[in-house]
């Protein structure tokens, strides 16, 4: 396992192209969420970075966004994945999404970095002064499955949510 690498680090302009070169990767698996489109990334990045940084705040333009706190998982000067801390749920999150999301390039998946992001992410919670952090996946995603499970995840219940063919897996990680 090469989780012992991988670092999280804060969004960076320095790490524009390999960020880039993730989210495409992202992208292409399904796993690319609010973010603008990797293609749209490239013409507005140091925006990017900006809402990015606003968001960690508590300051969101969109009504739909949360406020969260956004990290890379970096191996040396690759970004190889990425997972956000929100600082609250909305309505739609409390179903699909939760309080942590993450991902990871295909060519990077199955070396622990899920694993140890999720770890590294869960004092960020608990600094937010969250008590315990909910967590989703698909019912179908064995990955996650085991990076939930991995770090304390206790299946609270599968659902169905409309419009989604793949149940929902929902699980709560108590950080006291």
């Amino acid at each position: 396992m090469d989780a012992h690498i991988m670092k999280l680090i804060v969004p960076t302009l320095s790490l524009r192209e390999s960020f880039l070169s993730m989210a495409r990767d992202l992208e292409a698996q399904g796993h690319w969420g609010w973010y603008p489109s990797p293609s749209e990334l490239e013409r507005t990045f140091p925006a990017f970075l900006d809402r990015l940084t606003k968001a960690e705040r508590g300051v969101v333009s969109d009504p739909q966004e949360v406020p969260s706190t956004q990290r890379w998982m970096v191996v040396g000067n690759e970004v190889v994945g990425r997972i956000g801390v929100r600082h609250d749920l909305n309505d739609e999150l409390r179903l699909r999404g939760g309080h942590i999301g993450y991902a990871v390039m295909r060519a990077h998946q199955r070396k622990g970095y899920g694993t140890h992001a999720l770890a590294q992410a869960l004092p960020i919670a608990r600094a937010l002064g969250l008590a315990h952090v909910l967590i989703t996946c698909d019912d179908d995603n064995v990955g996650s499955i085991r990076v939930i499970e991995a770090n304390g995840g206790v299946l609270r219940d599968t659902i169905v949510v409309p419009e989604r063919t793949v149940p929902t897996r929902r699980y709560d990680i108590a950080l006291s």
